[in-house]
């Protein structure tokens, strides 16, 4: 399926100038280092590590959710300096089946990169297929990126306020948070009314991606050119569904980036709860 790549046919295209981006992570912040420890402890070779915290997100305010819009000047500076311009063909990876491999995946959409994949079942797969693994930290070559700004895959809380019931929503949390069953993460339970229960992790059969004949299968009932606002709870995994739904050819697709953690810091929200 487009923007997936296997871990042999990834080995097989190390050496071919491929730039390879470490996002694992731990969500929750009982170990904030956690990735930067394994990435340290052992990687593919010659990846560079970003973090979903430091890296991908901005510090979070009273709005904008758990894991704002990073300083797009600073996510390029560090994509030069760890040698990726627009044009460097990119593979990125975690060891979550692309939960957090899926934002640093919009990201790049985000500032108009064209050459990217995540790699199918991340680190556990490439252990699993006994392919090299290194300690060492890479040695890049400083260059600079270019970017060219999407802003068209961003929306942000008064447009989905603006839109409930005139577009399809969905929510890629998992089901019982959607309905407000079970809410660990943000003061208030819940969705955002109108929207759909889609899960990402029904995306997904042995932390791997389903094939393209069971994904086209899940998404059916959106046409290919409608418009599509994604959230989660901090923008996070709704990436999961963008990349799922941009592999299957759907070109009007939004991230809504503040997700149920920004909508719910504003009181007067609507919020549904139940299917």
């Amino acid at each position: 399926m487009a923007n997936l790549i296997d871990s042999a046919s990834l080995n097989r295209v190390l050496d071919e100038g491929v730039s390879l981006i470490d996002v694992r992570y731990k969500l929750g912040g009982k170990e904030p280092n956690w990735g930067k420890q394994a990435y340290k402890k052992g990687h593919i070779p010659s990846a560079v590590y970003f973090d979903l915290n430091e890296d991908l997100s901005a510090p979070p305010k009273e709005h904008g959710g758990r894991h704002p819009l990073v300083d797009i000047d600073k996510f390029a500076k560090q994509l030069g300096d760890s040698g990726i311009d627009s044009s460097t063909k990119v593979v990125i990876y975690d060891d979550n089946a692309g939960a957090f491999a899926g934002r640093m995946w919009w990201m790049l959409k985000y500032i108009g990169h064209k050459d990217m994949m995540i790699l199918d079942g991340g680190y556990s797969a490439w252990l699993e297929a006994k392919l090299p693994i290194e300690t060492k930290i890479p040695n890049c070559q400083p260059c600079k990126y270019d970017l060219n700004i999407q802003k068209d895959l961003l929306v942000d809380m008064e447009y989905v306020k603006a839109n409930i019931s005139k577009l399809a929503i969905l929510d890629a949390r998992g089901h019982k948070r959607y309905l407000g069953q079970n809410e660990h993460l943000d003061p208030k339970a819940g969705h955002i009314p109108s929207a759909l229960s889609f899960p990402y992790t029904d995306n997904l059969i042995d932390n791997k991606f389903k094939s393209k004949k069971e994904l086209k299968e899940r998404f059916k009932d959106f046409k290919k050119e409608q418009e599509i606002i994604l959230y989660c709870g901090s923008g996070v995994t709704a990436c999961h569904n963008f990349l799922v739904l941009d592999s299957l050819g759907y070109k009007n697709l939004k991230l809504y980036i503040g997700s149920w953690s920004d909508w719910v810091s504003y009181p007067d929200n609507p919020i549904e709860i139940g299917a």
